[in-house]
């Protein structure tokens, strides 16, 4: 990975790329500088432990079929030298293609999102609750204590809920939003917008 979060081959603001840096890092679970086929299996099985599903079942499956979909298509993409790997610099590249049709990226990221909240979401009331959206966000390797510092900052009125339709917006946010005091800002963890 390079040394420096800013990659002038994207046309993404820098703090756009910062965000998109914070995301990487969290998936890199080997902190090898380099995201793999591994990772993301890691993803789907975590959140398919979470969500209580059997090894075998449909759900299971599209879950991590889900995941697997999600890894050949960012290696089609940005692999550019063919190693089974993939770079910040080449993630941040991916990252500025997909992002530039807003209504694919909806349909892939907030339906997936979607199948996970369902899958989390035993009472199916629509909301998750601060521990269920930290758990969550520790499977995509935010840490402990961030993950439970996100989960506080997204539940806006302090009743311990955080609605989906929340969560839909924090992700908008999040991939597309500039403005670093925006609730979504944040959904991967906080980061120094110094960097």
């Amino acid at each position: 990975m390079t040394g420096s979060v800013y990659c002038p081959a994207t046309m993404l603001s820098k703090f756009r790329q910062q965000k998109m840096a914070s995301l990487f890092r969290n998936w890199d679970f080997d902190h090898d500088g380099y995201l793999e086929r591994s990772d993301y299996v890691l993803v789907a099985l975590r959140l398919a432990e979470l969500a209580g599903l059997l090894p075998g079942s449909n759900e299971y499956t599209a879950m991590v079929n889900g995941y697997l979909a999600g890894w050949n298509h960012l290696k089609e993409m940005g692999d550019a030298d063919d190693d089974d790997r993939v770079s910040l610099d080449e993630y941040l590249i991916v990252q500025e293609h997909d992002l530039q049709d807003k209504d694919r990226w909806r349909q892939e990221v907030i339906g997936l999102q979607q199948f996970i909240f369902r899958a989390v979401d035993l009472d199916v009331d629509q909301r998750l609750t601060q521990e269920e959206f930290a758990r969550i966000a520790r499977a995509y390797g935010v840490e402990e204590v961030m993950s439970r510092e996100v989960a506080r900052r997204f539940d806006k009125d302090g009743d311990g809920l955080i609605p989906f339709a929340d969560l839909f917006e924090y992700l908008d946010d999040f991939y597309y939003g500039e403005d670093p005091k925006a609730f979504g800002t944040y959904i991967a963890g906080i980061f120094n917008t110094k960097e």
